[in-house]
């Protein structure tokens, strides 16, 4: 039987915290403007798929980006 592999999106230096929600919202934007740019047909922003979903809340891969960006203002603002 072939060994799976688990991997997730790579430390990025934008990042530090143990928060992660920045970090899975920019990969998110990341993905769509790649998608803008090259077309759904293209396979480069397929890294850019598997690193936002490895980081994103299950709930939130449901939601549209403004959903999101209302959860983050939400946390955000709870922080403080």
């Amino acid at each position: 039987m072939a060994e799976i592999e688990l991997r997730t999106a790579p430390a990025d230096f934008r990042f530090p915290t143990t928060n992660q929600s920045r970090h899975c919202f920019t990969r998110y934007i990341e993905f769509h403007r790649c998608l803008a740019a090259k077309g759904e047909e293209s396979g480069e922003c397929n890294k850019f798929a598997k690193y936002y979903r490895s980081l994103c809340p299950g709930e939130w891969k449901y939601f549209s980006i403004i959903d999101v960006a209302i959860e983050l203002q939400h946390v955000a603002a709870t922080k403080n």
